[in-house]
């Protein structure tokens, strides 16, 4: 009577289970690498896109702090005044400047890149969104994002 078979049949069998859990593991990683790389790239997305608002809310302030520093009367204040209150936040560059007849409206752009280190490597995520601010605007009107306008020649 012959209990354990042959060695040579044992390791047969020990390889072919090894190249099976091998194959199902590989498969596996196939599977989930591209969506993990998907939900860290969209993670930093979505921190690109708070930073970007963030800053629009800074120069929102900071207008506000330059209206309300000249007492309210926005046409004492010179108009590339509130430019450099706008300019002064990190990626935001003033567009259009010109009166409204509330105040002064301004069309800034706010530029944010975010780089992150993942288990793929470096990734990077551009968000770019344009947004109008009328000053005086009051503490009841807030900035509003607007379509950015199309890219002069």
């Amino acid at each position: 009577m012959e209990y354990g078979g042959s060695t040579a049949r044992r390791l047969l069998g020990v390889l072919v289970g090894g190249a099976l859990v091998g194959a199902v593991l590989a498969i596996a990683g196939a599977v989930t690498v591209p969506a993990l790389h998907d939900r860290s790239q969209q993670q930093l997305d979505d921190r690109a896109r708070r930073e970007v608002d963030r800053r629009a809310h800074l120069v929102r302030s900071d207008l506000l702090n330059t209206a309300a520093q000249a007492s309210g009367a926005t046409s004492t204040v010179p108009p590339a005044r509130f430019r450099q209150a706008a300019e002064r936040t990190g990626g935001v560059r003033v567009l259009r400047l010109e009166p409204d007849r509330d105040g002064l409206r301004l069309l800034f752009e706010v530029r944010v890149v975010k780089t992150g280190t993942t288990l793929f490597g470096y990734q990077q995520s551009r968000v770019v969104s344009c947004y109008q601010q009328t000053v005086p605007g009051g503490p009841a009107e807030a900035v509003r994002e607007t379509p950015c306008p199309p890219a002069e020649p």
